[in-house]
């Protein structure tokens, strides 16, 4: 489930980098569009001409399947040591798994340790008590915030 949830994030972040990249071409295209056929026209007899027109058509890779292909790349690599530091791994690898590097800078900046959740769950105990039975909970709310912020 995890593995197909990691797809499934990376899939949703290549489809959002096309649709950007594809409103920035749609932008500066009328600029472009008119150097391009002035380019061409200075170019038809470059070597490259026929190069770049192919890569142009190329299709792009569905973006599921390119979502699969790096996570199952990331999947192949080594373990890491336990001694050696997650964030630097992702740094040094952040050019070649492009989309879960983005992904690891957001889950591994979590806090692995439930003390501040264990001092709110205290504090609440020490305001709501018998003492202060008839206090509303939007107040208990307001207080509790108040108080950790």
């Amino acid at each position: 489930m995890a593995k197909d949830r990691l797809e499934t994030d990376v899939a949703r972040m290549i489809n959002v980098e096309r649709r950007h990249n594809d409103n920035t071409n749609i932008n500066d295209g009328n600029t472009a569009d008119c150097e391009s056929l002035m380019d061409q026209e200075k170019d038809e007899n470059l070597i490259w001409t026929d190069f770049d027109r192919i890569c142009k058509s190329r299709k792009e890779i569905d973006p599921k399947a390119a979502a699969i292909l790096e996570v199952r790349s990331y999947l192949a690599e080594d373990l890491i040591s336990r001694k050696e530091n997650p964030l630097e791994w992702w740094k040094a690898r952040a050019a070649i798994y492009h989309h879960l590097a983005k992904l690891a800078q957001q889950y591994l900046c979590i806090v692995a340790t439930s003390v501040p959740s264990e001092r709110i769950f205290s504090k609440a105990g020490q305001l709501i008590s018998e003492r202060r039975s008839r206090l509303k909970g939007e107040n208990d709310k307001i207080i509790l915030f108040l108080h950790y912020n």
